[in-house]
């Protein structure tokens, strides 16, 4: 028989998301227990002392009793499989304290973890693997916050090794590329890795790492990588990138480049560089660049290695950007590429009135025999807001706009695929 069950405060947060607070609780069980009778959905509308009468009234018949604790014992397990597969953690100590306690089957049951740290707090590298290695079903993990960690000696040794997870994603923190490297030496199994934003590398130079480090990273195959705006110091991933891939050549199929203004041309020049001929996937955000640095940029941006490029995807300002793409894009994307290149515009809708002209000498520069697949995806401008600094997203196009938009469009495209997103 299972152990009996380790039960922390479990708080929605959202649909998919499951928040665990300070660890342990006490005296929430029946707080628990009418949330899942009367909160949304519920399970049914009878009071709970009503059902706790039932239950007290069939104190003599044991063998009802068992029949019920037996049927919410299957119950409580098959929950506990999707109550655990998804969390969020902000209180990581206490988290680490609970799996110590907590009986297998629950943190067997862990597939997506993220850990949102406190921008003081100091993450030990040891704790840190010592808990996820009780997670032997943990495919994704994210990382909020990281400001500084805890190398310990002879980390390739002394730390234990996740061997199953896939995806890993860093965001707002603040590493050195050592930090940073020595992190991902402990995933050799990780093959997407997400820089998101507003990451900081305080130090681009590798020299430092333990040699069992090295090692472990030139076996890591990664297949795709993102660096998301806002991302400072973009060469310790670079750094990093390169020591993936010293003993056999990068792995890198997906790239995706998030950069604020032309300033971070250089790095997408060398992360082209180093991921481009094996590139299937491109991922290229404009949106923050004016017509003439996007111009310059993707000229100079090096798609001449992505030889094995079928999919492009650019994200524009505007409209207005279309005539860059027609101008500039095909003159330095390799001939080998664009028969059968799938290309996604994500377009900011600023003046609807001109969008047909603009559309319709893209589709012409393009040609029917160039591309097996071409859509555009609409939205309302996306911007910086002055004031804070914050990005803001467009809104969607209300139903009138859309509709404006498909009578603007010429019978040339149905070639591909209008979505309004």
């Amino acid at each position: 028989m299972e152990d009996p069950v380790v039960a922390p405060a479990i708080v929605a947060d959202c649909v998919d998301e499951i928040v665990l607070r300070s660890l342990p609780f006490s005296g929430l069980e029946d707080a628990r227990m009418k949330e899942a009778f009367y909160g949304t959905p519920y399970i049914m509308r009878l009071p709970q002392e009503l059902l706790d009468a039932i239950i007290d009234c069939l104190r003599k018949e044991k063998r009802a009793l068992a029949n019920c604790a037996a049927t919410m014992r299957r119950w409580l397990y098959r929950a506990r499989r999707h109550l655990f597969d998804n969390i969020s953690i902000k209180h990581v100590h206490a988290f680490f304290a609970f799996l110590q306690t907590a009986p297998q089957s629950v943190a067997g049951n862990i597939k997506f973890l993220t850990l949102r740290l406190h921008e003081d707090h100091h993450l030990d590298l040891r704790t840190l693997a010592s808990a996820l290695a009780k997670m032997p079903a943990l495919d994704q993990l994210w990382i909020r916050h990281a400001s500084s960690m805890t190398i310990p000696d002879a980390v390739s040794t002394s730390v234990p090794r996740i061997a199953q997870l896939d995806i890993l994603v860093i965001d707002r923190s603040v590493l050195s590329a050592v930090e940073l490297a020595t992190l991902i030496s402990l995933f050799p199994s990780v093959t997407d890795l997400y820089i998101e934003a507003d990451c900081t590398f305080t130090g681009a130079a590798t020299d430092a790492l333990q040699e069992g480090v090295r090692e472990t990273l030139s076996k890591v195959k990664l297949t795709k990588l993102a660096v998301g705006a806002r991302a400072h110091d973009h060469e310790a991933v670079l750094n990093v990138l390169r020591l993936t891939s010293s003993v056999d050549p990068l792995t890198v199929t997906s790239l995706e480049l998030n950069f604020m203004s032309c300033a971070w041309l250089s790095t997408a020049q060398r992360a082209l560089s180093v991921c481009g001929p094996g590139v299937e996937d491109l991922a290229v955000d404009l949106t923050f660049w004016d017509e003439d640095d996007a111009k310059h940029s993707l000229k100079g941006l090096g798609l001449s290695a992505c030889k094995k490029l079928r999919r492009l995807r650019l994200d524009l300002s505007g409209p207005e950007q279309l005539q860059l793409v027609r101008d500039v894009l095909f003159d330095v994307l390799p001939r080998e590429c664009q028969p059968g290149l799938r290309v996604d515009l994500a377009v900011s809708l600023l003046e609807i009135g001109n969008f047909r002209a603009q559309w319709d000498s893209t589709l012409s520069a393009y040609g029917v025999k160039d591309i097996s697949a071409f859509r555009l995806w609409c939205r309302t401008a996306s911007r910086i807001d002055d004031r804070s600094n914050a990005f803001k997203r467009g809104r969607l196009l209300e139903p009138e706009e859309q509709a404006q938009v498909l009578k603007l469009l010429p019978e040339t495209h149905k070639l591909g695929t209008l979505k309004f997103a």
